[in-house]
């Protein structure tokens, strides 16, 4: 879905927003949109996502591929390129930043700019996390206990495995767990915006601190802010604190008339 800049606003070009993986992606539509459009009334267009396998898209979860998504994610800026929308950049939340970075890692010129909301550190973390709502739902639903090393051997045996409603695939799963936001920072060449709902702990702090040193390495700058909001991609029909949807507006204009 893509909601242009509001006429008569200053146009300053396009976001397509990456969305976060599974039930976070349904549980944050109504919070994106209202981010979109307050980045609409700024002069941003934002081109959202439906990844292949979820929501509206073509195919199921089962089928879906990271270098599907990342392919996804070329293909909706060619489109927007195609329409004469050239200053594009990439909004990512919780995982989807981490893909964001990934597709960033193979055309690190091919966009102007990042926005992070929440991104996820280390796939591999946030994936045995994921797969700890598989071991809780089968105590709860009175069948055999299972653990997180029998579901990780299960997924290594290319058995799939499903999780809160979700298949789970081998391939995928394994790709998540490869991603890894310092080593994809070291490949950034274009400006990156950092947001947190929460302040950050001692060790998250340094992760930020990490990825900074990782990007000026390249000449690029990251900015870093943290914006008291609940986190709406955790519950149902969740939104987000307006003080979150100015300040992204704020980061992302002040990037573009930068250059």
């Amino acid at each position: 879905m893509y909601l242009p800049p509001v006429p008569g606003t200053p146009d300053h070009g396009d976001l397509i927003f990456v969305p976060p993986f599974a039930e976070e992606m349904n549980r944050s539509r109504a919070a994106v949109l209202a981010q979109a459009r307050a980045l609409g009334r700024a002069g941003m267009g934002v081109l959202v996502l439906d990844l292949y396998g979820t929501g509206d898209s073509d195919g199921g979860f089962a089928d879906a591929r990271w270098e599907t998504w990342r392919e996804d994610i070329r293909a909706a800026a060619a489109w927007l390129r195609e329409r004469g929308r050239d200053r594009v950049g990439l909004w990512g939340l919780r995982l989807g930043g981490l893909l964001a970075l990934d597709t960033l890692y193979d055309d690190p010129h091919g966009f102007r700019q990042v926005v992070l909301w929440e991104p996820v550190v280390s796939g591999k973390a946030y994936m045995d996390q994921f797969l700890r709502i598989g071991v809780a739902q089968g105590v709860e639903s009175g069948g055999r206990s299972v653990s997180l090393d029998e579901l990780r051997l299960k997924l290594s045996r290319t058995e799939p495995v499903e999780v809160a409603g979700y298949v789970i695939s081998r391939i995928l799963t394994h790709a998540v767990d490869r991603s890894d936001l310092i080593e994809l920072a070291e490949a950034l060449r274009i400006p990156v915006t950092w947001i947190d709902c929460a302040p950050p702990s001692a060790e998250r702090r340094t992760l930020v601190e990490d990825a900074g040193r990782a990007c000026a390495a390249n000449g690029a700058r990251l900015d870093y802010l943290t914006v008291h909001s609940p986190p709406f991609w955790a519950v149902l029909n969740g939104t987000a604190d307006p003080r979150l949807t100015a300040a992204t507006v704020d980061a992302v204009v002040s990037r573009h008339e930068a250059g």
